[in-house]
């Protein structure tokens, strides 16, 4: 590190940064508090964030004095003079860049709570006062609240500026532009302590003495309290002299004495004294005063700071270029070839270096002066001194190798100038007229033509995948010889699809097949077939992934060693080819609904389908795949009861129940783009409509056009011209009248022979109602309407037709009726709508798409649903959920 030159713009530390000296907010002078009560702690300042990183843009430029060194000029910094204007780094250093955020300051540490002050003592009790109390200790204070971390400031920016010949000079300039660190969080102070001197005085225990004496018939007492007079003086005492007190007295012996009601006294008139005793209890002692708060806030650590950026700017003769980091070669591989191509590596032997593989992992190209690479000399290996004993790597883009590995389908194909420079000896110049060049075509010999596999495949079939190798060289490419250039080409499919055979000659299944190409002469190719099996487990419209990967061996002879034969092989070509699986159709009686699928039907939208007729209507589902029989002719098996032999429309054997086709568009072999409206016709829809099928197209993504016209061909399949129709017509589909048209119609549909028909209305034309084009409009409205009242659920179309003039000759007019699709079959084209996907559910059908497929089952399969219920509870209720019930009374109250 010492020799690093470091240039730098950081941000200051939070730490660092001058804080305001603030005032001292809490006496500890010794100053007499206000009241008995710890003061507060204070809380603590905030702590200081970080600075962000500065900006620093510098050039890089090659030093004039010293050749392997250079020089970093300053163009701009922010803030400034901190870096010099220009640092000459010398040979071997490096210069690093910085322009850190600063880091931010530490939280403070609140201050603690001051403690409680004493209680007053109480006042001791006497025979005169009781005793007084002890008032409560004080409160310790709160404890200050600690700061929070102060935030890291974020990382500056470096700009680099460099032409693009200097660019070498990035391999000895790295820059920082990291976010400072956040501080730690701080600590709140502790509380204060309170105070629990707050004794109380003592109670008061002492005897008093009571004198009882009779004057004149009256009692009279003398109370005397010795601790009024004397404390020291005992009880007994005070009697005594209180006795003799009375006893010195002035005595009167006239008459009687007091004692005997008179006025004399006696000296056994004495008071007699009475002793009590007499308590004050003590005075309870104050509270203690209580431990100050804990702030309950938690403490944060602040935040780091956001990184910086870095840029180099990079000038050229196109423009400018902008790089967000430097390049980076690494070695990933490189060949050891001996001399004599023996595989051993003898003493004294030349060893050869071939195909060293750098990779670029940085973010901008390589410089342009190429990179000389040399062997590293070492105990057993000496380097060679002339020019065949070094290499030199050239400019190398971001991410690549220049030996980098061709993958994908479409075959590498490259081109590349060959340029020759001669150079005058002595004055070590260019030739100018050397300017020739010639274009070279750099590809592969070998190319993967032709993979052709079946869209689809049943489960349980074994089907074969054909692969074509072309050599369009000039050369045979492989042979028998050991040495020989080879090709191969490795196949692997999921076991949980199937297997692939692993050769022609045994009965084995694997997963992985490599198939050798041998000799392929020039201009000419190959065939390779594998054969793959699939599983009879395998899942239903679900599509198999088979790996392709197509590898030819290096330029240069194959090694004979063995294990190094895999890293000779290069991959040229490779394909994932996705065919899908489908079951095979077993025809089922009590199927109700028959789905018309393609190749191109996501596994999703199929299983939706699946789900919606199986588990939400309760109805049995047949599949039949369009792309796995090629069509909608149902070949039966011979062998099979109950089947002729002759191929069979598999529409056929779901009249009266609902057929479902998808719309979405799919290759049908060599023709792409194809759906339903192209394999169909409409003709066919509607002879099946007529035989009581309902038929719903789900997504038809054909245009608007040729959806209209397939619809209106189903519902009117007309096969010729009007004006031409007469002539079409057959004797027995000509009537005189609308009468008798009905008639015949309402036998054909009595006796279950209805088919869509044309026919004629041919009337000799009367004078009195306007000539003959009038007799024919009029016709034509009878026609109309009298059917209409007749066969409300029939749908008809009526045209009159005017009769041409040829010569002299003319042709009577008539009325052409064709007879279409019954108001009472159903025949629909929906347009496409996506799944409904909910987080942990599969996906759902599109409430439009359930609706439709509901308005697509007869109409007694529907009176069914809704007539359904569950027998055995106390409420019978119906076993179809709610919203089901709810679309099949909606649709039969729109129909």
């Amino acid at each position: 590190m010492s020799n690093t030159i470091v240039l730098s713009v950081s941000g200051q530390n939070g730490v660092d940064i001058p804080r305001r000296q603030l005032g001292q907010t809490v006496d500890t002078a010794g100053g007499v508090p206000a009241t008995v009560h710890g003061t507060n702690g204070t809380n603590a300042n905030e702590s200081n964030s970080g600075q962000p990183g500065g900006f620093l843009c510098v050039e890089l430029l090659k030093s004039k004095t010293r050749p392997e060194g250079f020089v970093v000029k300053t163009l701009a910094q922010v803030p400034g003079n901190r870096v010099p204007a220009v640092t000459e780094v010398l040979p071997h250093r490096d210069v690093i860049l910085e322009a850190i955020g600063g880091n931010g300051e530490p939280g403070h540490r609140g201050a603690d709570g001051q403690v409680g002050l004493d209680g007053a003592l109480g006042r001791a009790a006497t025979g005169e006062r009781d005793a007084t109390p002890g008032t409560g200790g004080g409160h310790g204070g709160n404890a200050g609240s600690g700061g929070n971390g102060g935030k890291g400031g974020n990382g500056g920016k470096i700009e680099i500026r460099i032409t693009e010949e200097d660019t070498h000079l990035l391999l000895a300039t790295s820059w920082d532009v990291k976010g400072g660190v956040g501080g730690r969080a701080g600590e709140h102070g502790e509380p204060g302590p309170g105070d629990d001197l707050n004794i109380s005085k003592a109670g008061a225990k002492w005897v008093s003495v009571q004198m009882h004496r009779k004057l004149r018939g009256k009692d009279y007492r003398a109370s005397f309290n010795p601790e009024v007079f004397d404390k020291a003086v005992r009880p007994t005492t005070a009697v005594v002299r209180l006795a003799n007190y009375r006893a010195n007295t002035v005595q009167d012996m006239t008459g009687r004495c007091e004692c005997s009601g008179g006025t004399g006294h006696c000296t056994g008139c004495d008071a007699i004294p009475v002793f009590q005793t007499r308590v004050r209890l003590p005075a309870a002692d104050g509270a203690e005063g209580q431990k100050g708060d804990v702030p309950a806030t938690s403490l944060l650590s602040g935040d780091d700071g956001m990184p910086g950026e870095g840029t180099i700017v990079v000038t050229s003769k196109n423009g400018k270029a902008t790089y967000r980091s430097r390049y980076r070669l690494e070695l990933v591989d490189f060949d050891v070839e001996d001399e004599n191509e023996d595989g051993i590596f003898e003493p004294g032997e030349h060893l050869f270096v071939r195909r060293i593989r750098v990779k670029n992992t940085g973010g901008m190209p390589s410089p342009k002066r190429e990179v000389k690479v040399e062997v590293e000399p070492s105990g057993y290996i000496h380097s060679i001194d002339s020019n065949e004993g070094k290499t030199f790597i050239p400019s190398i883009l971001p991410g690549q190798t220049p030996d980098m590995a061709i993958l994908g389908g479409p075959i590498y194909k490259e081109t590349a100038a060959i340029a020759l420079r001669a150079t005058m000896p002595g004055l070590n110049r260019r030739l100018k007229h050397f300017n020739f060049q010639k274009l070279i075509e750099i590809q592969y010999p070998l190319e993967l033509q032709n993979i052709n596999p079946l869209d689809c495949v049943a489960q349980g079939s074994v089907n074969k995948i054909a692969l074509r190798i072309y050599n369009k060289g000039m050369k045979s490419f492989g042979s028998d010889q050991i040495n020989a250039r080879r090709a191969e080409v490795k196949i692997s499919i999921p076991s949980e699809t199937g297997f692939l055979r692993a050769s022609t000659e045994h009965e084995t299944w694997v997963q992985d097949v490599t198939r050798y190409a041998g000799r392929v002469d020039s201009h000419s190719s190959i065939e390779l077939v594998q054969l793959s099996k699939i599983s009879h487990s395998a899942k239903d419209h679900v599509y198999a992934d088979i790996r392709i990967d197509f590898y030819i061996s290096n330029p240069c002879p194959l090694s004979t060693n063995p294990q190094r034969m895999g890293v000779l092989q290069r991959l040229t070509q490779s394909f994932n080819l996705k065919i899908q699986v489908s079951a095979n159709y077993v025809h089922d009686k009590e199927a109700n609904v028959l789905v018309v699928t393609n190749a191109k039907t996501p596994s999703d939208q199929f299983e939706a389908i699946g789900d919606f007729v199986r588990k939400d209507l309760g109805l049995k589902m047949q599949v039949w795949n369009i792309s796995l029989y090629g069509g909608l002719i149902h070949q039966y098996d011979k062998a099979a009861e109950n089947h002729e032999s002759r191929p069979k429309l598999v529409l056929n054997d779901y009249r009266g129940k609902t057929i479902i086709f998808l719309g979405n568009k799919f290759g049908h072999f060599d023709t792409k783009d194809q759906s339903v409206f192209h394999l169909c016709q409409s003709r066919v829809i509607a002879e099946e409509c007529f035989a009581g099928s309902f038929c719903l197209v789900l997504g038809a993504a054909a245009e608007k056009n040729q959806r209209e016209a397939w619809l209106r061909g189903a519902v009117f399949p007309i096969s010729q011209k009007t004006s031409d129709l007469a002539e079409a017509v057959s004797e027995s589909s000509t009537f005189e009248d609308e009468v008798t048209l009905a008639t015949s119609i309402c036998q054909k549909i009595i006796s279950g022979t209805q088919v869509s028909q044309a026919y004629c209305i041919q009337r000799t034309p009367r004078w009195y109602y306007g000539g003959e084009k009038r007799t024919v409009q009029l016709q034509a409205k009878l026609t109309q309407k009298h059917l209409a009242a007749k066969l409300p659920q029939e749908r008809f179309l009526v045209c009159p037709v005017f009769s041409r003039a040829d010569g002299d000759t003319s042709d009577s007019g008539y009325v052409a009726i064709w007879h279409g699709l019954p108001f009472s079959r159903y025949i629909c084209a929906t347009e496409p709508r996506d799944l409904q996907r909910e987080l942990g559910k599969p996906p759902g059908l599109h409430p439009f798409v359930s609706f439709n497929i509901i308005c697509a089952l007869p109409y007694l399969l529907r009176i069914n649903h809704l007539c359904s219920f569950e027998h055995g509870h106390n409420e019978d209720s119906s076993i179809y959920p709610v919203k089901i019930l709810d679309a099949v009374q909606f649709s039969l109250e729109e129909e």
